[in-house]
């Protein structure tokens, strides 16, 4: 997800929404699906590691409490610490 900061219509919370909706239909777990999310701007923040929640509604929690920033949006750093960071510690 991006977290660009540029909401001026107030959408982020319908983001929100849809990544709930969207982790809904999966089945979560260490022998199933994993998840990471990853924020970034013009710098990356693991949020969480796919090893870290077996729970949807852990994920959730973790995921509404990111707060988007208000800086341009660098893709390449944010897939640079998903490659460094979160895929190497699988």
């Amino acid at each position: 997800m991006t977290q660009n900061g540029d909401d001026p219509d107030g959408k982020w919370p319908a983001v929100l929404d849809l990544i709930d909706s969207f982790l809904d239909h999966l089945n979560v777990g260490l022998a199933e699906v994993r998840v990471s999310v990853v924020t970034f701007s013009l710098h990356a923040t693991v949020v969480f590691y796919l090893d870290q929640f077996d729970y949807v509604e852990h994920m959730k929690q973790a995921i509404r409490m990111v707060i988007p920033t208000n800086e341009a949006t660098d893709t390449g750093v944010g897939l640079r610490v998903v490659r460094e960071e979160v895929f190497s510690k699988v």
